[in-house]
């Protein structure tokens, strides 16, 4: 049961967090395509450019203290499908969306916008929070976003940022034909998203609460396949 309770808080920062996944750097910027104000300055062809996301997933291996760290909630996960809980991991489908993978070098390494469909659903004491309908944005700085439910209302401000990710520690893109695998980005809980999750289990102030300064908690290591054409 440790197992389960550990994957699914990890789970559920995942999406109560943000800041995922999945992509992203600690550095500054908005969340347009390349073209655009958030894009690179550099005229390389990029690596692949996908104007329509078809499908593929972002996994996130959830690192041993996060977990460590989630144990204190005792909550009690469950995927929302499609998305699934494995071992130490979450995988979570991406349903549409746009991406640009630039140039080996370049900052951003990732542009785009990418929607992924399911999520997950804690259930602590009888209280019931759902994270869904996640957005990842991909950028200079790059989050994960999405709605909070909480005992089958909505919860805070809408979208919430759940997680913070670093493109910057990411190796170097994959590419084939229509695919392309990013690996390796660093994803940590958002300010925000620990915060939300404090006040929905009533954690705020107590010894168990998550900590709320910018990348105090790692969650894990996010490896992001992408789709499309």
């Amino acid at each position: 049961m440790r197992g389960y309770t550990r994957i699914a808080a990890a789970a559920v920062t995942l999406a109560l967090a943000v800041s995922t996944a999945a992509c992203g750097s600690s550095g500054g910027g908005d969340n347009k395509k390349p073209s655009d104000t958030n894009g690179s300055s550099t005229s390389a062809a990029p690596l692949a450019d996908f104007k329509t996301l078809t499908g593929e997933s972002t996994t996130v291996t959830f690192d041993s203290t996060f977990l460590s760290e989630l144990t204190k909630l005792r909550v009690f996960p469950a995927a929302v499908a499609p998305a699934t809980l494995s071992g130490n991991s979450g995988t979570f489908p991406i349903k549409s969306g746009h991406a640009t993978v630039n140039a080996k070098g370049t900052n951003p390494a990732v542009t785009g916008e990418v929607t992924h469909s399911g999520g997950i659903q804690l259930t602590a004491n009888g209280t019931k929070v759902a994270l869904r309908d996640f957005v990842l944005t991909l950028g200079k700085e790059s989050t994960l976003k999405g709605q909070v439910v909480l005992n089958g209302s909505p919860f805070g401000s809408s979208p919430i940022t759940f997680f913070d990710v670093d493109t910057s520690t990411m190796t170097t893109p994959v590419t084939g034909s229509g695919t392309a695998t990013l690996s390796g980005a660093t994803v940590y809980v958002a300010a925000d998203a620990a915060t939300a999750l404090n006040a929905a289990f009533d954690l705020t102030g107590t010894a168990n609460a998550l900590p709320t300064g910018e990348h105090a908690l790692k969650v894990g290591v996010a490896t992001i396949k992408l789709a499309g054409k």
